[in-house]
């Protein structure tokens, strides 16, 4: 996300800075097409299709992207972020309760692993599916004109298919 990325650059300038690299000029990043990909879909729904990893640290920093964007309604499409050993309930709670916390209207947990958001997710709406493609098609239903997604999850969750054709 935009915020988190910024920072990062501030990061490096500053470094660069201190170690007397000299700054000159300007850079032009381009990031994959699942990281931080703005997608507009057809009928006015803008996607952010970040889904190439996630981490606790990374999918707050996305939510609160998503909840300072303007959009007549926030959606977020998470799925398991793995490899957090014995605490990944814990986490995926902790990251509910923040998309709950930050004016988030809609998470949809995508598979098995991304179960433990629901619970922990205080927004006005939520829905659980088993699949990427199921996520898809609940999009389809319930995303309309001005709405904002975010599909966000650990590769292993194969998010990148939610789009299908649509992107």
């Amino acid at each position: 996300s935009e915020p988190y990325n910024l920072l990062n650059t501030l990061a490096a300038v500053a470094a660069a800075r201190a170690l007397d690299v000299p700054v000159r000029g300007s850079v032009s990043v381009r990031f994959s097409s699942l990281r931080g990909e703005v997608v507009e879909l057809p009928g006015g729904v803008t996607v952010v299709n970040d889904c190439y990893n996630a981490n606790p640290m990374s999918m707050r920093a996305a939510l609160e992207h998503l909840a300072a964007a303007p959009a007549r309604r926030r959606i977020a499409v998470l799925g398991e972020m793995a490899e957090l050993g014995p605490g990944a309930g814990r986490f995926h709670a902790e990251v509910a309760e923040h998309a709950g916390a930050s004016g988030i209207d809609v998470l949809v947990a995508v598979g098995e692993g991304a179960r433990g958001y629901l619970e922990a997710f205080a927004g006005p709406e939520r829905h659980a599916v088993a699949s990427p493609e199921e996520a898809g098609a609940l999009l389809e239903r319930i995303a309309g004109p001005g709405d904002r997604v975010l599909v966000k999850g650990s590769r292993s969750a194969g998010l990148e298919r939610v789009l299908g054709d649509a992107r």
